[in-house]
């Protein structure tokens, strides 16, 4: 009897050993990781002195505060968080290093401070930027806008000291996950310039 009882354990075995071979065996990892980047060709400032900014923390809209991509469904409107399509830095700190790195690029006279660094010049400008959308579908437009400001009072909280300038842009998304990284590249970008373009009546 006891024969009769090993026998069929024994032929469990083989099997039990085949299905946590798959268990364990390595799987590839699907998740694609994107990098806002800053890109060249923008050439709108006129200063003709140093001007040095400080740039302060972005503000974004709550449904950006996560690695994963978001985009809009082009068919009912509704929000796709992508699982495997993802930013591979906080979308605030990658917003915030590509805005200021496009705005630098626009003119050698330009010094920017993305917090927390900070600029220790005499009356150096200070940039606030507030997104409030940053969304669009695959096939679609990516909606970017907001508001923005320059001044050079940093501790004012006085909304006369403050001249707030809203902006909207909207750039082709295109049909896959690397087109739609590209029309943000795109937005921040295009936001930059009208940044650069405002800056010598700051001076």
């Amino acid at each position: 009897m006891k024969l009769l009882k090993i026998i069929p354990l024994l032929a469990i075995i083989p099997l039990l050993h085949g299905c946590l071979s798959d268990f364990f065996e390595p799987k590839d990892d699907p998740t694609v990781f994107y990098l806002m980047q800053a890109r060249d060709g923008g050439k709108f400032s006129t200063l003709n002195s140093k001007t040095e900014i400080n740039f302060q923390p972005v503000a974004i809209p709550s449904y950006m505060m996560r690695n994963q991509i978001v985009m809009l469904n082009s068919k009912d409107g509704n929000v796709n968080i992508s699982e495997f399509k993802r930013w591979g830095e906080p979308p605030q700190s990658g917003i915030m290093r590509v805005l200021a790195e496009d705005i630098a690029r626009a003119d050698p006279n330009i010094s920017i401070y993305a917090y927390p660094e900070i600029s220790v010049a005499n009356n150096p400008l200070v940039l606030r930027v507030a997104i409030s959308e940053c969304i669009g579908s695959l096939g679609g437009d990516l909606l970017f806008k907001g508001r923005w400001s320059i001044d050079r009072n940093f501790s004012s909280s006085d909304p006369k000291d403050v001249a707030m300038n809203e902006f909207t842009v909207r750039v082709p998304c295109g049909k896959d996950a690397d087109s739609y990284v590209k029309a943000v590249n795109e937005a921040i970008f295009q936001l930059s310039q009208q940044i650069v373009k405002a800056l010598p009546n700051y001076k």
